[in-house]
C-alpha cells in the first residue's frame, strides 16, 4: 500500500512542478508577509520558508481572525496536515498531526509552544492539555507551525511538530482597542494592544481581553468570563536584545464532552433529547462534594477554568562576527480545574422516558506549575554552522480527580430521575465503572536534554541540516485510587504509592533543501523522536516501588521521513510534500472507554498548501492532506490492519476572498472525510464541511467593523464517539458534535 501512495504521490509532484514552472503568470506574481516571514520554529537557525529542509506554515493574525475560530484550537485546522478536534470548546482538544494518533487524548507528538517555550512540557496530562491554557488575542503576531524533520530534535515531546504563538515586539507602533458581541449567542469581549518603540533602543508591546457569556452552546451561567493580559519589553543590545515576556491569564470556558444522541444506522445520528448544534448536559446550580481536603463544594456549571501567571527571559547575544549566545526561560505558576458532565449511560427511566447516567468529571489541577530554560550557542564557521545547548523542563502535576453521579432526563430540563437499577437521583462516586477514577495524583517530570544541529551550504544551490538529542527524564512523587467510602457514602484515599522512574532516549534529524532556481526547491528529510507518556495514564506500568516495568512502556517513538517541492512566486505558492510515519506507541489508559489502548501504526500521505493571488482584488489560499493509515500492531490482535479511529483520509481548508480599499470578505471552508469511530472499524462517521464568512470593513482610517458567522450552513458534524457499533439503527450512543451556527460583530479603533 505504501508503494502505492508513494507511486501516485510522485506523479503528483512531478505535475505541480511542471505547471507551476511552465506557467510564466505565476512568475510575475507577489508574496504576503508570511510567505517572507523569517522562522524560527523548530529550526536550529532562522530560515524562511522556502529554505526550509521540511514543511512549515505561518499564519498571520489578520488572517487567523478572519477564520473566525471560537477556541484556540480551531485556528489549527487551517495548518496543513494537522487533524484538531476542536469539539471541547477552548480546552481538552485531540490533535494529531500526519496521522500520528489520537489514542487516549491531548497531542501527545505535538509541542503547543508561546515565543519558543511549551506551554506544558507533557502533551497528554489528562485535563490538562496544552491548549487550556493558550488564547489567541492581539499580541499575537502569527502562529508558526513545523511538521516532522527538525521537530523531532528542537524541543520536547514534539515528533510530529511544533505550533508556535509569537508575540508582537513593538517594533512597529500602533494600539487598537476592539469589541465583539454575539449576535445569536451569548458572548462579549474586550480586546486591547498597543506597542511602540520607546527610543532606539527600547520597545514594548502589551494586548490583552476580557470576556464574559455563555460561548458556542447553552449553558446555565456565563461559564465563559474572564481576561488575559500580556506584556513584553525588549532592550536593544550593541550585538543582540534581551527581552522580558509576562503573561496572566484568569479564564473560565464550558468544556464539551459527548452528549447523548441515536444512531439512525446510516451513519447519521439524531438528538436523543439534546440539541446536537447548542446542547450540553450542564446542571443547573447546586454543588458536588469532592474528596479533596476532606469535603469541598464545587458548582456543577464551572466548565474550566485556567489560572497562570508567567515571567519569560530571552537573551540573545553576538559574542563576535561569528558566536552568538542564546538564552530562553520562562517560570509558570499554573493550575486550574475541570468540571463537565460525561453521559457514562443512557437508558429509559421508570417513566419510560430517556434518560443518562452522568458522571460528573471535576478534576482540580493544584498545580501544573512549570520551569523551562533552553541555553545554547551558535559558531559559524566557513562551511558550517554548529549549534549546541540543552534544555532544562520541570512540569508538576498535583491533580485531585473526584467525581460523582447523577441521573437526569433528557428533556431540556434535565430534571432528576433514578437510576436504571432505582438508584437516587444523586449518588456519591461513580460505581458504574467501578470507582476507577478517584485518584490523586502529586508528581514532578524533570527533563535534560542536551541537543546538538549542524547547518550548511554545498555549492549555491544545496543546504542541509542535521541535528540530534538525548532526552533524560525522571519522574518523582506519589499517586492514590480510590479506598472504602466513609459513613456518606464519599470515597476515601487509598494508601499512597510511589513514582520514582526513569527514562531516556534519543532523536535524531537529517534533511536537504536543493533550490531549483530563485523561486523553487526540492526538499526531504528523514527523522525519529520520541515522545513521554503522562505518568497517570501508565500508572498500571509501575511497580511497588515506584519504577517501571519496562522502560519502553514509558515512551512512544515515531520514524518519519518526507520529500518535497515548493514554489514561491510573486502572486503564488505552492507547497507539496510526501510523508510516511511509523508509530510505536506506549499504551495509555482512557477514561472514558475504561481501557488501555496500545497499538502500533503506519501512516503515508500527500499534504499541499497554496496561494494565489487572481488579481482584481480577488485570491484563494488552501491546502489538503491525505492520509493512509493502519494499525500495525495492536493489544486487541482484531484491529491489526484496520485504519485508526477518528482518522480521516482527507482533511482540507480552502478560503476565497475578495479584497477593495475598504473592503475584505471571504470565506473559510473546513472539511474532513468519512472517520471510523473506534479502531474495531464497525461504524462511521460522515465526512462534514464547515464554511464559515468573514467581512471585514475599513469605514474610515481609524474604524474597522468586522462581521463573522462561525459555521454558516449549520452543518451537523461529530469528531467524537463512546461506541463502536455496528448500528442497525435506534441505538443510543455517545457522540461529540461540532458547534452550530455562531454570529459575530466587532468594531475595532486603532491608534
Amino acid at each position: 500500500m505504501r508503494t502505492r501512495i508513494f507511486g501516485g504521490g510522485f506523479a503528483v509532484l512531478a505535475t505541480a512542478i511542471m505547471a507551476v514552472n511552465s506557467n510564466s503568470a505565476l512568475a510575475q506574481t507577489d508574496s504576503s508577509d508570511t510567505l517572507e516571514e523569517v522562522i524560527v520554529t523548530g529550526v536550529a537557525r532562522p530560515t524562511t520558508k522556502l529554505d526550509a529542509t521540511n514543511s512549515v506554515t505561518a499564519l498571520g493574525a489578520s488572517d487567523i481572525a478572519n477564520y473566525a475560530p471560537r477556541s484556540t484550537a480551531e485556528i489549527f485546522r487551517n495548518l496543513p496536515g494537522v487533524q484538531a478536534e476542536a469539539t471541547g470548546g477552548d480546552a481538552n482538544a485531540n490533535i494529531k498531526v500526519r496521522g500520528l494518533p489520537i489514542s487516549a487524548g491531548g497531542a501527545r507528538y505535538l509541542s503547543i509552544q508561546e515565543d519558543g517555550l511549551p506551554v506544558l512540557l507533557i502533551g497528554d496530562m489528562e485535563f490538562g492539555t496544552s491548549d487550556s491554557f493558550l488564547r489567541f488575542d492581539h499580541s499575537v503576531r502569527s502562529v508558526q507551525a513545523i511538521r516532522g524533520g527538525a521537530g523531532s530534535t528542537q524541543a520536547a515531546n514534539s515528533p510530529g511538530g511544533i505550533i508556535n504563538f509569537i508575540s508582537n515586539d513593538g517594533s512597529e507602533e500602533g494600539g487598537s482597542v476592539a469589541l465583539t458581541t454575539g449576535l445569536d449567542y451569548d458572548a462579549n469581549r474586550l480586546d486591547f494592544a498597543h506597542g511602540k518603540p520607546i527610543n532606539s533602543d527600547w520597545q514594548y508591546h502589551v494586548a490583552g481581553y476580557v470576556r464574559d457569556g455563555e460561548g458556542p452552546r447553552d449553558v446555565p451561567d456565563n461559564i465563559e468570563s474572564g481576561y488575559q493580559i500580556k506584556a513584553n519589553v525588549t532592550k536593544e543590545l550593541e550585538d543582540g536584545f534581551v527581552r522580558v515576556h509576562v503573561k496572566r491569564l484568569d479564564d473560565s470556558a464550558p468544556t464539551y464532552l459527548p452528549i447523548p444522541a441515536v444512531a439512525d444506522g446510516n451513519g447519521s445520528f439524531s438528538s436523543a433529547g439534546v440539541d446536537l448544534g447548542e446542547g450540553t448536559l450542564y446542571l443547573q446550580g447546586g454543588d458536588v462534594l469532592n474528596r479533596d481536603a476532606g469535603r469541598q463544594t464545587t458548582s456543577l456549571t464551572h466548565g474550566f477554568s485556567s489560572d497562570v501567571t508567567s515571567v519569560g527571559f530571552q537573551l540573545e547575544n553576538n559574542i563576535n562576527d561569528s558566536t552568538t549566545v542564546g538564552l530562553v526561560h520562562r517560570v509558570s505558576k499554573i493550575s486550574g480545574q475541570f468540571v463537565s458532565p460525561f453521559p457514562a449511560e443512557v437508558y429509559t427511566d421508570v417513566d419510560d422516558d430517556t434518560a443518562a447516567r452522568i458522571h460528573y468529571f471535576n478534576t482540580k489541577l493544584d498545580s501544573l506549575d512549570n520551569t523551562f530554560t533552553d541555553l545554547n550557542i551558535r559558531k559559524e564557521f566557513d562551511a558550517v554552522t554548529v549549534k549546541a545547548g540543552i534544555f532544562r523542563g520541570v512540569q508538576d502535576y498535583d491533580a485531585q480527580w473526584g467525581w460523582n453521579t447523577y441521573f437526569v432526563k433528557l428533556n431540556g430540563a434535565l430534571s432528576a430521575t433514578t437510576g436504571p437499577n432505582g438508584e437516587a437521583s444523586f449518588v456519591p462516586g461513580h460505581a458504574a465503572w467501578g470507582e476507577c477514577c478517584s485518584r490523586s495524583y502529586d508528581y514532578e517530570v524533570e527533563n535534560i536534554a542536551p541537543y546538538l544541529a549542524l547547518t550548511g551550504e554545498i555549492g549555491e544551490q544545496l543546504s542541509w541540516d542535521a541535528s540530534l538529542r538525548h532526552d533524560s527524564w525522571n519522574v518523582d512523587g506519589n499517586y492514590a485510587f480510590s479506598g472504602a467510602a466513609d459513613a456518606d457514602g464519599y470515597l476515601t484515599y487509598a494508601t499512597a504509592s510511589p513514582i520514582d522512574y526513569d527514562l531516556s532516549y534519543t532523536s535524531w534529524s537529517l534533511g536537504v533543501n536543493y533550490a531549483v532556481g530563485e523561486n523553487s526547491a526540492l526538499f526531504g528529510s528523514v527523522s525519529e523522536g520520541g515522545s513521554a507518556t503522562a505518568t497517570s495514564r501508565i500508572t498500571g506500568s509501575l511497580l511497588a516501588n515506584g519504577d517501571i516495568n519496562d522502560e519502553e512502556s514509558g515512551y512512544s517513538i515515531v520514524e518519519q521521513i518526507e520529500i518535497g517541492y515548493k514554489y514561491q512566486g510573486d502572486d503564488a505558492s505552492v507547497y507539496v510534500t510526501l510523508f510516511n510515519a511509523e508509530t510505536e506507541e506506549a499504551g495509555g489508559f482512557e477514561v472514558t472507554t475504561q481501557s488501555v489502548i496500545q497499538n502500533a501504526y503506519e501512516s503515508t500521505g500527500l499534504e499541499v498548501e497554496g496561494e494565489y493571488e487572481l488579481g482584481n482584488g480577488f485570491a484563494i489560499a488552501g491546502g489538503f492532506t491525505y492520509t493512509d493509515a493502519e494499525i500495525t500492531d495492536s493489544n486487541v490482535p482484531a484491529n491489526e490492519g484496520n485504519t485508526p479511529r477518528r482518522q480521516a483520509e482527507w482533511i482540507y481548508n480552502i478560503t476565497p476572498s475578495y479584497s477593495s480599499a475598504k473592503h475584505n470578505i471571504g470565506l473559510n471552508i473546513i472539511g474532513t472525510d468519512d472517520t471510523y469511530i473506534q479502531d474495531s472499524n464497525q461504524a462511521k462517521f460522515d465526512g462534514y464541511i464547515v464554511t464559515n464568512l468573514f467581512w471585514n470593513y475599513d469605514m474610515t482610517e481609524s474604524l474597522a467593523l468586522s462581521f463573522n458567522v462561525n459555521n454558516l450552513l449549520d452543518e451537523e458534524g461529530f469528531s467524537e464517539g463512546e461506541e463502536g457499533g455496528p448500528f442497525a439503527g435506534g441505538e443510543f450512543v455517545r457522540i461529540r458534535p461540532i458547534n452550530g451556527r455562531t454570529t459575530s460583530l466587532s468594531l475595532r479603533y486603532y491608534f
